[in-house]
């Protein structure tokens, strides 16, 4: 008799845990995503103001699109908008990029840092920060941050690179 209540017992036990599993959130697991990206500018769509006012001071509204060559050997494309500020040389920018992966899978991230110009003005060395925000395809749900430094050449107009790295997390299927 003893025997069949505790058989009810770890039956019932056991559906719950079984309950719990199939309804609980998804499990995430964190990934590293490594790699350079190699810039072009886009020209037509770039423009620099300099600020009203403000001797110095200059706005420059920057698109760019290019590669990126990932160190698990993927290659993706990216396409980007910055606001890039520098007052009297060193400044901020702020912007958004997206890659977007041969199976048609994206992420969308919020780029943000710091930038110099060399001392002879031919290029300019940034670093900064970034949020990945969106994803789609094997990236839905993406959450993550990481860091990136590089060089651009904007004042010749013809690109840079940069060397990112990132930690993220998708919500398993």
């Amino acid at each position: 008799m003893m025997s069949r209540s505790i058989n009810k017992v770890i039956s019932y036990l056991l559906a719950v845990v079984f309950i719990l599993l199939i309804t609980s959130p998804s499990q995430t697991h964190a990934q590293t995503l490594k790699g350079r990206a190699v810039i072009h500018i886009v020209p037509d769509n770039t423009r620099m103001v300099k600020v009203p006012g403000v001797s110095g001071q200059n706005l420059i509204l920057a698109h760019f699109k290019g590669l990126v060559f990932l160190n698990n050997g993927e290659i993706a494309e990216v396409m980007g908008a910055e606001t890039i500020h520098r007052p009297k040389g060193s400044g901020r920018y702020l912007g958004y990029e997206v890659l977007t992966f041969s199976d048609g899978s994206t992420i969308m991230s919020k780029v943000e840092g710091s930038n110099k110009p060399s001392e002879d003005g031919k290029s300019v060395q940034f670093e900064g920060t970034f949020t990945y925000i969106q994803g789609t395809g094997r990236f839905a749900g993406i959450e993550g941050s990481g860091e990136l430094e590089g060089r651009s050449y904007i004042a010749s107009g013809s690109g840079g690179y940069y060397d990112f790295e990132g930690t993220y997390s998708v919500p398993s299927n």
